[in-house]
């Protein structure tokens, strides 16, 4: 039996409340959730689940502090759930700090994340918040080593190729997410090849 509505929201406030009190934080936070738990019948994976949606939203809403007291306590009910680290992680992505980011994806990867979730993230993180081509390289090759025939992810790594200026690799990749099928790579050489025609025949290009 799950609890009312307004009993979670209350607790909910609670929580919010107590995150502000450091040296207290974890202690009332876990009491308060187990006594919640018994005298409620709240579904305890249901409330750990609200607070790291509480989480989230306090992350992407740039309140990192809030969201990262919130996710500390959730790593002591449950240490070894990926998505806490992952979760915590995208407060490193948003701050730009490197070591931080990675060592909880990587944590979060170890514990049972999905490996192209986490790559896709290191992915992101190099591409928007550092432009770090040689790493945006490193980890669409390793999505592509783990899934070799998403035809997604070459068309990925051509893009990163046309920004390294190397179109030979670029084009190469194209072909290959056509050869898989990729709709959209077929569209993309073929605009490539009349663009070029029309080039030659301007006397633009050879």
């Amino acid at each position: 039996m799950s609890a009312p509505a307004g009993n979670l929201k209350k607790l909910q406030e609670y929580i919010l409340v107590l995150i502000n009190i450091d040296a207290m934080k974890f202690t009332l936070f876990i009491s308060l959730l187990l006594v919640s738990v018994n005298l409620s019948g709240q579904n305890l994976d249901s409330l750990r689940n609200a607070v790291r949606s509480d989480a989230s939203w306090a992350i992407t809403h740039a309140e990192f502090s809030k969201g990262e007291k919130l996710l500390d306590s959730l790593m002591l009910l449950e240490p070894n759930n990926s998505k806490n680290y992952f979760e915590k992680a995208k407060i490193y992505y948003f701050q730009i700090k490197e070591d931080s980011l990675l060592i909880n994806l990587n944590r979060s990867l170890s514990l049972g994340m999905d490996s192209l979730t986490v790559l896709n993230q290191i992915y992101d993180f190099y591409t928007f918040q550092k432009n770090d081509n040689a790493k945006r390289i490193e980890a669409v090759n390793s999505m592509i080593s783990n899934n070799p025939n998403n035809s997604e992810l070459y068309i990925k790594r051509s893009g990163v190729w046309t920004d390294l200026r190397n179109f030979d690799e670029s084009w190469k990749d194209l072909e290959h997410a056509a050869s898989l099928g990729n709709e959209n790579a077929k569209i993309i050489l073929q605009e490539i090849i009349l663009t070029r025609k029309k080039l030659q025949e301007k006397g633009i290009i050879k």
